[in-house]
């Protein structure tokens, strides 16, 4: 990080907070999206079997494969309905459409019994729904009570007449879902596009001047002390802008002074070694002239 020029530290520093921030967004909102999506499918298998159990119960009692079938060939007409079947309580298919079901082999229902519809993702694409077919109590599309069938005086209400599984086609949910997840990424990026954007023209004001002080202050470092640092930028910028150009301008006044000084100390002491250069040559002469007597 410290290796980094300081344009691109500054860059880092925006761009990482605003993607985890979008990060934790996208993988929030897409989890709650995904949540509702299946809630939605698990409501619909189930609405699609209540609608189904009652005219399914009556038939069974009365052991009508013709009008299962009839229920089956109108319900499939839903396109998210892919295939539909019943199975009497020997585990043998008696009405289907629409999947590859087997009349030979026997269906192994889960274990359980009672009104409870139990689900399985089978594919990437499909949800298989099963629910048993009770004996009921009575039949909202009957007239007469359950004694009155006589195949089915030795069982009990909530014994198991049949099974009922359906598939359905969960294509459009994943399309919703796959849509959602392009959006998210099309926001994420625009997000991260306007970040950098209003970083570019906002950090000009920062790493510009820094990077013009660096420059000079380089050129400093190799002895150019007049180099010049200009002082353009407003506010906190500014300010450390005039305060470098402050302390140039007053070590300048400080070399200059001392430079004084120094010359001036040069004209004094030639000045001294001038005069005593004379008196060395005035003591000559009178040592000439004592010897001379």
């Amino acid at each position: 990080m410290t290796r980094l020029n300081i344009k691109y530290q500054l860059r880092l520093t925006t761009l990482i907070p605003v993607l985890l921030v979008a990060l934790l967004f996208a993988l929030f909102y897409n989890g709650q999206f995904n949540k509702h999506l299946n809630q939605y499918l698990l409501r619909l298998g189930e609405a699609y079997i209540r609608q189904l159990l009652p005219v399914a119960q009556l038939a069974l009692m009365r052991d009508d494969e013709r009008t299962l079938q009839g229920l089956i060939n109108a319900s499939t007409i839903n396109p998210e309905i892919k295939s539909l079947a019943f199975y009497n309580a020997r585990n043998q298919l008696i009405a289907y459409r629409g999947g590859k079901y087997s009349t030979v082999l026997p269906f192994k229902p889960p274990q359980f019994t009672g009104d409870y519809i139990e689900s399985l993702q089978v594919s990437f694409d499909t949800i298989n729904f099963i629910a048993p077919i009770t004996l009921p109590k009575f039949n909202l599309y009957s007239n007469f009570p359950l004694n009155a069938v006589p195949n089915f005086l030795s069982q009990q209400p909530n014994d198991i007449l049949g099974w009922l599984t359906i598939d359905i086609d969960t294509q459009s949910v994943l399309i919703q879902r796959y849509q959602m997840y392009i959006i998210t990424i099309f926001i994420t990026l625009l997000g991260l596009i306007i970040s950098l954007t209003v970083h570019f023209f906002l950090s000009k004001n920062i790493y510009i001047p820094i990077l013009r002080l660096r420059r000079s202050m380089k050129q400093i470092l190799s002895n150019e002390f007049e180099t010049h640092i200009a002082v353009t930028s407003p506010g906190e910028m500014g300010i450390i802008e005039k305060g470098c150009a402050y302390m140039q301008q007053h070590y300048l006044n400080i070399v200059h002074e001392l430079d004084n000084h120094i010359e001036l100390a040069n004209k004094d002491l030639q000045q001294s070694l001038e005069l005593l250069e004379e008196k060395n040559i005035e003591l000559s002469l009178e040592k000439k002239k004592t010897e001379e007597k």
